[in-house]
Formats: structure tokens, C-alpha cells, sequence
């Protein structure tokens, strides 16, 4: 069984379904899809939480494929109101895309699970990825296809992670809590780059694991 994670409001369907079917299409493994998602109505911005039978629809439409299939739909508009990311409300990035950064306070997510971005398609086999080793480490990221260059801390180390791809281990033991660090960042600074240093003990950077999960659009 492989975890996958997305999250978002009313306006990810289309896109969840995509990078779904795609997964299914490259893995014979089973799947079980987490989604969390979260209304907000505040500082002017009016963001819908995906409807409650969401999940359901597309567990059915998955088990045509394997009855092992399963999604767990989570609305955790209560937690995200109590602790908004008030910095980045107005901006380009919508709320919806920083509940990823809730996922270590869900009790109901798994300790191992693969974050994905919705516009994200699977274009091969990825269990190699999923099954990497990071019982040492927080996340496990990809360069970022540009950012790399542009965003780096180090003139001599490429250090920018793209966030649409991330294997996270959530257990609540780890030592470094690196989500502890990035949100505060995200809260108080318009955009989402917090930059972890991939050389950071909590974090891997694993270049060679991003062909089989590839953007709909390069941005």
C-alpha cells in the first residue's frame, strides 16, 4: 500500500482525478489517497472545502481498477481557522496550498505518505521513490526544475526543493520537525519558498527520483 497526499479546496477535483488516473495507470500497487481540505472565510478571501462525498466518488471510481484501493477524506477547516497563514491569504498562493504544512498535526495520516501537488501526472512507475529508505530523515525532495538555479542559498550547492513533490515521514517522534520551522515562515512571509538547505539532517534531496512524477505545466 502506498499513501498519497493532497490538499486543497472545492477547485482541486479536476486535478485530483488526473494525477489519480495517472497513478493508477504506472503502479500496481494499492493506493490509499488522503485528502485534506478546508473552507476559510476570512480577511476577504472565500475558499470552498471539497464536498464530503468527494472521497467517496473517487474510492469508487479507483476500485474499478482494484477493490484494495481506498481514499480518506479530511476537513480540517476548525484547525486551519485557528491558525491561519495570514501573510499568504491574499497572495498568488492560495490557502488551499498551504495545508500541506498541517499534515504532522493530522493523528489520522500514516507516518510514511507522498505529498503531491494536483497538477501533478505520473508518467511511469514510482514505487522506487515511495520505497526509499528516510527513517532518518523529515522529507525527502526533488530539485526544483528551475528554482535550483535561481533560489539557492549556496553558490555551491544546487538547495531548492520543489514542494509539489514531497515524501514526508510524520512520525511524531522525529527530532527535527522541520514542518515546526517552515510555517512560522510561511506565516508571516508573502510566498511559500521557505528553502530548506537540502544538507539539513531532517531533509534529502534526491534529484533522480523526479521522472516519474512530472508537472502538467512547467511553470
Amino acid at each position: 500500500m502506498m499513501n498519497i497526499l493532497f490538499c486543497g479546496d472545492a477547485n482541486i477535483k479536476d486535478g485530483v482525478v488526473i494525477s489519480t488516473l495517472s497513478m493508477l495507470r504506472h503502479t500496481s500497487c494499492a493506493l490509499h489517497i488522503y485528502i485534506l481540505t478546508a473552507g476559510i472565510e476570512e480577511g476577504g478571501v472565500h475558499c470552498t472545502a471539497l464536498e464530503a462525498d468527494f472521497g467517496t466518488q473517487l474510492q469508487t471510481l479507483m476500485q474499478r481498477y482494484d477493490p484494495a484501493h481506498r481514499v480518506t477524506q479530511i476537513d480540517i477547516s476548525r484547525d486551519f481557522a485557528r491558525d491561519l497563514p495570514w501573510a499568504n491569504l491574499a497572495t498568488r498562493f492560495t490557502p488551499g496550498c498551504m495545508l500541506r504544512l498541517y499534515a504532522d498535526r493530522v493523528a489520522q495520516l500514516p507516518d510514511k505518505i507522498l505529498y503531491l501537488d494536483n497538477d501533478v501526472i505520473c508518467c511511469d512507475d514510482f514505487s522506487n521513490f515511495y520505497n526509499m529508505d528516510i527513517e532518518d530523515a523529515e522529507l525527502c525532495g526533488v530539485l526544483d526544475h528551475y528554482g535550483k538555479w535561481f533560489f539557492r542559498r549556496s553558490l555551491f550547492a544546487m538547495d531548492y526543493i520543489n514542494s509539489g513533490v514531497l515524501l514526508l515521514n510524520l512520525k511524531t517522534d522525529s527530532p527535527h520537525k522541520a514542518f515546526c520551522t517552515l510555517y512560522p515562515h510561511v506565516c508571516r512571509k508573502k510566498d511559500v519558498s521557505a528553502r530548506p538547505k537540502c544538507h539539513q539532517p531532517s531533509l534529502q534531496c534526491q534529484a533522480h527520483c523526479t521522472a516519474p512524477l512530472q508537472r502538467t505545466v512547467q511553470a
